[in-house]
């Protein structure tokens, strides 16, 4: 403390930036991902730079409904308890091609 100054509160102000790819949610993050119709009928797995500069593992095996989200657990954000994180939600959108005929017959091959 200085002599004769009186002590006052220290304000900060924080202001979040918008990500390219990450959405926050409270302690969740949500992202969206592209998959195609063949990933979304026979399954897939994607790989996703987490902030931190970790790569996440996720996938799905069997049949992806168009806009499903899935869940990866504790990939979120830091709770206040720094032992504790939010969840990473994964949206994923079907790419559906624009020539089904002609896309039915690769499939066949």
């Amino acid at each position: 403390l200085t002599p004769k100054k009186v002590p006052g509160d220290v304000i900060v102000k924080l202001v979040e930036a918008k990500h390219a790819a990450f959405r926050r949610a409270g302690a969740d993050l949500h992202t969206e991902v592209t998959i195609t119709l063949r990933e979304a009928l026979l399954g897939f797995e994607r790989t996703l730079q987490h902030l931190d500069g970790r790569t996440i593992y996720f996938g799905h095996k069997g049949v992806t409904k168009p806009f499903a989200v899935m869940k990866i657990s504790k990939e979120g954000m830091p709770h206040k308890d720094p032992t504790e994180k939010g969840d990473l939600y994964v949206k994923c959108k079907v790419e559906m091609p624009e020539d089904g005929p002609k896309w039915l017959e690769e499939m066949k091959r």
